[in-house]
């Protein structure tokens, strides 16, 4: 019985710290509208989990960046919930995953280029800009 309980607290230990050391961000321990972000010199990830229909979230979002003078979108995939948008030379993509009929995860990757400055402003921004179309509280975490 002690051998079940150490090698389940193991298994839980390895699946945490795998999560961390892998570069993806652990919101699974964060509240709905808690956005965790992840920056380095050349990406920044963010991620927040939302009460909100993903196709509302995914509207809300392509919405958001295509009205956006600065950013230009291009590409993405309706289907998947995908859009590949950029700055300037800065690149990002976004990704809207059903957790259930009414919750989304929203995730956000941007590359920053060799000697720029980082991509963090404008992914949060992102964030930030969805979850006021749909008004829905958020906070922001740094990782």
């Amino acid at each position: 019985m002690l051998k079940r309980r150490m090698i389940s607290h193991l298994l839980g230990l390895l699946l945490i710290l795998t999560s961390l050391v892998s570069g993806c961000v652990a919101t699974f321990f964060a509240a709905a509208g808690t956005v965790v972000y992840l920056e380095n010199m050349r990406q920044t990830i963010a991620t927040v989990n939302l009460n909100a229909n993903p196709d509302k979230v995914y509207a809300a979002a392509l919405n958001r960046i295509d009205n956006n003078p600065r950013l230009l979108i291009t590409a993405h995939n309706d289907a998947g919930r995908y859009i590949e948008f950029s700055e300037g030379e800065y690149a990002a993509s976004l990704k809207i995953s059903s957790l259930s009929e009414d919750t989304s995860q929203l995730t956000i990757a941007s590359y920053t280029p060799l000697g720029k400055q980082n991509t963090t402003n404008m992914v949060l921004a992102t964030v930030e800009n969805i979850c006021k179309e749909l008004n829905i509280p958020y906070r922001i975490v740094r990782n």
